[in-house]
């Protein structure tokens, strides 16, 4: 669990430096990048706590910027 506190805590402070010209953004990106570590970690649970291919890790983590930066409609 302390590791848990200090990914979030983690996640805080890069967001906060993220969105220091724009602090009306903070909740959004904090939810997203919440959500990318929410995402990971059912990856890996799912697994059973065995190797995990890093690659889908990543994919997972990184959906909310990927679909940002897709042209509206597409996927």
């Amino acid at each position: 669990m302390k590791n848990v506190l200090a990914v979030v805590h983690s996640l805080v402070a890069l967001t906060l430096r993220a969105t220091a010209d724009g602090p009306s953004r903070f909740g959004p990106e904090f939810s997203a990048r919440l959500g990318a570590l929410a995402r990971a970690h059912d990856l890996i649970a799912r697994a059973d706590w065995q190797p995990t291919d890093l690659a889908e890790v990543v994919r997972a983590a990184l959906a909310p910027w990927r679909a940002a930066e897709r042209p509206h409609g597409r996927r």
